[in-house]
């Protein structure tokens, strides 16, 4: 396993009960995960509440990975992705939003995507009661322990549990999570290959430099993008280069450090 340091980040507005359930699970996993001894070197789960502008600034840059993973179609997948690009962290998400746009520009190879395609969710849903597709045991063991208390009372996760039933699942959680877990593994593998990793991050600073310029510009979808950024981020670029060349310390020598936003807590959003 990839020692990471997981990262959510969020608020929830007075009268969506959803949201504040997840953000209470949240924290009941933070809370199991920070003190068993088991997984001191391993994994570490935070959560930092009121989420802004401000803490962003500190976030993004910080983060090796990213997961943007809205149901595809639903698009809570905004441009938040094209700032972790821009500050070099791989993505982990579905074919929804920006995705797709800087999937395009970096290859679908090196953008880890998962899960249902937008055409395929609606029929996906009408045949979810008669299909009654079976769950994944890894996530049926999810369920199993906060059923059972042991991120927190179990009746305060009841709701959010009985959404996840096969005939009942409308953001397509199960259907999705096999392939999650392998996109997640394909992206641990990339930031394992020291080499492999700078060549992905290279080609993600290259595209987000053309996905500012078209964004930023409505006069002329076709402008170059903006040189002097180009020649930032080339400098920084080989810097890293140099750096890693003169040093012991490998791709993966820090925890990686992911943020994410659960599913259903950015659509009670």
């Amino acid at each position: 396993m990839t020692p990471r340091v997981c990262v959510i980040a969020g608020k929830a507005a007075p009268g969506y009960e959803v949201a504040k359930r997840i953000i209470q699970l949240a924290c009941g996993v933070s809370n199991v995960v920070n003190n068993d001894v088991r997984c001191a070197n391993l994994l570490q789960v935070v959560f930092i509440p009121n989420f802004n502008v401000s803490l962003a600034e500190l976030i993004i840059p910080a983060s090796d990975i990213s997961q943007h993973i809205s149901t595809a179609g639903m698009e809570a997948s905004g441009t938040g992705n094209m700032k972790f690009v821009m500050n070099g962290g791989l993505i982990v998400g579905t074919a929804d939003g920006a995705n797709i746009e800087i999937g395009r520009a970096v290859g679908p190879t090196d953008l880890f995507s998962f899960g249902a395609t937008a055409d395929e969710v609606a029929a996906l849903r009408r045949s979810m009661a008669q299909r009654r597709p079976a769950m994944d045991e890894r996530l049926e063991r999810v369920i199993t322990m906060v059923r059972a208390g042991v991120f927190g009372p179990p009746q305060d996760f009841e709701g959010l549990m009985d959404n996840m039933d096969s005939t009942r699942d409308f953001y397509l959680l199960g259907y999705d999570w096999a392939s999650y877990l392998e996109a997640l593994d394909a992206a641990d593998a990339v930031y394992r290959d020291q080499a492999g990793g700078y060549r992905v991050l290279f080609g993600y600073a290259l595209a987000s430099s053309s996905s500012s310029s078209s964004s930023s510009s409505s006069s002329s979808s076709s402008s170059p993008p903006p040189p002097i950024l180009l020649l930032l981020l080339l400098i920084l670029l080989l810097l890293l280069l140099l750096l890693s060349s003169s040093s012991t310390s490998s791709f993966c020598s820090t925890s990686s450090s992911f943020s994410s936003s659960a599913r259903l807590y950015e659509r009670s959003l």
